[in-house]
């Protein structure tokens, strides 16, 4: 049974309320061409999508964001750096599901979720993006952020592949949790190319995202065990699969956290090292492969209340992340 609450702020309201101002619009634009060039192999740099794994303060999220400015110009010639900036998260209990549910009043979550990722892009310069997690909650971000992804839990919702094909950002689609690579190329399938379907209301009809790509994050057995997909291997078999099915922009971006790193935040250099030893190995894996999403914040660890300190997945620390950004550019 449903209960109608309150009708939400409308898109055009909040955006009428909060906006980047032009010069930022543009800065946006230029760095959602950026990534579509690196994602195109236009462009020689890797992309580092890296932040903690839910934004669950301002404050603490601000400050990362001024310290990962700072990293960014100390490797932007290398690698191209986007700062994750999850606002809501799908959680598969009744746990923590980020700043757009903290109030009752979900129109206030709506606000501090735009305000967060404009505040964060305004006092860096660091392109943000966010998860699709509501595919509705997109058009309140929509002229902000310049990158989504899709999740491991929504990644094979018709609705999340139907709505990816008609956004104007790049796309990362994550393989779901049981870690099936054939349910991920099928979503790029559905992505890549024109669609007509309902949603918000309306009869809508897609031209198609040629730069929705692949994120691999390994996988969990039903008897809980986590397994990764990240080797010299898995990679290679995706890429046979990316040219049987003729996509478009072949893009891998590895997850170094989740099930590839079996929840231990110190492994995703251990996922890394790996990859870019793989990539060093051969060509096409280097051209295949076009970067890295870390969970990393201020502190390490996970907590419920400590400032810094993620209250879902467990991070790395900045100090540690920053030697492993610094390791990354050096060796690629």
């Amino acid at each position: 049974m449903f209960e109608k609450q309150k009708k939400l702020i409308t898109s055009c309201e909040l955006k009428q309320k909060i906006s980047l101002s032009k010069s930022l619009q543009e800065l946006r634009e230029e760095n959602i061409c950026e990534i579509k060039n690196i994602l195109a192999s236009f462009s020689e740099k890797k992309i580092i999508i890296v932040g903690p794994c839910s934004a669950d303060d301002e404050k603490a999220v601000l400050e990362y964001v001024a310290k990962l400015l700072k990293l960014s110009q100390k490797v932007n010639k290398k690698l191209f750096i986007m700062s994750r900036i999850y606002t809501a998260k799908p959680r598969s209990r009744n746990s923590y599901k980020g700043i757009l549910h903290e109030d009752d009043d979900f129109s206030f979550g709506l606000e501090r979720q735009r305000n967060l990722h404009i505040k964060a892009f305004s006092e860096s310069g660091i392109p943000t993006c966010d998860e699709l997690l509501y595919v509705d909650n997109f058009n309140y971000l929509d002229d902000v952020v310049s990158y989504m992804a899709v999740g491991a839990r929504t990644v094979e919702s018709p609705s999340h592949r139907f709505v990816a094909s008609g956004l104007d950002v790049p796309v990362g689609m994550k393989n779901p949790i049981n870690g099936s690579i054939d349910s991920l190329v099928n979503s790029l399938c559905v992505a890549q190319i024109p669609q007509k379907f309902v949603q918000f209301g309306f009869q809508l009809k897609t031209t198609g995202n040629k730069f929705a790509h692949s994120i691999l994050r390994g996988g969990t057995l039903k008897s809980g065990e986590n397994f990764s997909n990240h080797s010299k291997k898995d990679i290679l078999e995706l890429l046979e699969k990316y040219s049987n099915e003729k996509l478009e922009n072949p893009a891998l971006v590895v997850d170094a956290s989740h099930s590839n790193s079996n929840k231990n935040p110190k492994n995703q250099r251990h996922v890394i090292k790996s990859v870019t030893q793989s990539m060093s190995q051969d060509k096409s894996i280097h051209n295949f492969v076009k970067g890295f999403m870390i969970e990393s914040y201020l502190n390490e660890g996970q907590s419920a209340n400590e400032y810094g300190v993620s209250k879902t997945d467990s991070c790395l620390g900045f100090e540690n992340t920053e030697r492993l950004i610094l390791d990354i550019a050096e060796e690629l």
